[in-house]
């Protein structure tokens, strides 16, 4: 005789289990420091110009699908970015945005089309 032992599905776990990670909320219209890089235009994305204070891409932050629209000011010397090269910003955006404290990336775009990334320098009273 073979027993058979069913077991609800809810009880079976499909791999390790883990805590979402934390997360920090930044208000709408706060500045924040952040490195970015412009891609150079290659058919699919990237930028052939450079962009200016005051350009205002959209960000989608790690983790998130929701695009935030933030404008960018230009630090030091420099008063554009080229295809290309990489900068240090201030961002304000105009919504709150939730940024992961272990992952503080982004990809910016323009019309749906991705145009660069960058990386937040958090508070370090957020870390």
């Amino acid at each position: 005789m073979k027993l058979l032992i069913i077991f609800p599905a809810a009880l079976i776990l499909a791999g390790p289990l883990s805590a979402a990670p934390q997360s920090i909320t930044l208000a709408a219209a706060t500045e924040f420091a952040a490195t970015v890089s412009l891609l150079k235009f290659d058919g699919k994305q990237g930028r052939s110009t450079p962009f200016f204070n005051g350009y205002r891409p959209g960000l989608r932050f790690a983790g998130s699908a929701a695009e935030v629209t933030c404008s960018v000011s230009i630090q030091g010397p420099q008063d554009s970015v080229s295809p290309g090269e990489s900068a240090q910003v201030q961002l304000r955006c105009l919504d709150k945005v939730v940024v992961m404290k272990d992952k503080p990336e982004f990809v910016f775009y323009e019309g749906g089309r991705k145009v660069g990334s960058g990386v937040l320098a958090l508070p370090a009273a957020a870390q």
